[in-house]
């Protein structure tokens, strides 16, 4: 399950896994297209394996630019898969975000998201922890 361990402990996001070039990459297309990019999935979680992807979710900007996720961020490697061709990337709707699970958001610069789920900040990257909201809320 996204998020939650089988003990019910949290996973915690991490960068580990994501290479500064994708950070790099991901942080790019999010400046250049004015959108928050979030990686959710085992890549945020940080226990990939050999065939993980990136799940992504775009929040703003049109299709269009949604359309270019496949051209401009990074994926993982593409296979044939059980029911057809896997392109090493999942665009998941934005509609679909639940901030419960573990995810990264890589904000464009310059953004000022005032949300209570910020807690680390890297040169536009953001990493929010439900898991340390949680605690602050309860303190």
């Amino acid at each position: 399950m996204d998020g939650v361990d089988n003990a019910g402990d949290f996973w915690k996001a991490t960068l580990e896994r994501i290479s500064p070039l994708q950070r790099q990459q991901i942080q790019a297309f999010a400046d250049k297209y004015n959108v928050e990019v979030i990686v959710t999935g085992s890549r945020a979680r940080g226990n990939i394996h050999g065939l993980s992807d990136y799940d992504y979710i775009i929040r703003g900007g049109k299709a269009k630019i949604r359309s270019k996720v496949g051209r401009y961020l990074p994926r993982g490697p593409r296979y044939d898969g059980e029911f057809g061709p896997k392109p090493g990337f999942d665009l998941i709707p934005q509609e679909a975000f639940d901030p419960k699970f573990t995810h990264i958001i890589f904000s464009p610069v310059g953004s000022h998201a005032e949300d209570p789920c910020n807690t680390v900040g890297t040169v536009g990257i953001e990493l929010r922890l439900h898991t340390l909201v949680r605690q602050l809320r309860t303190d």
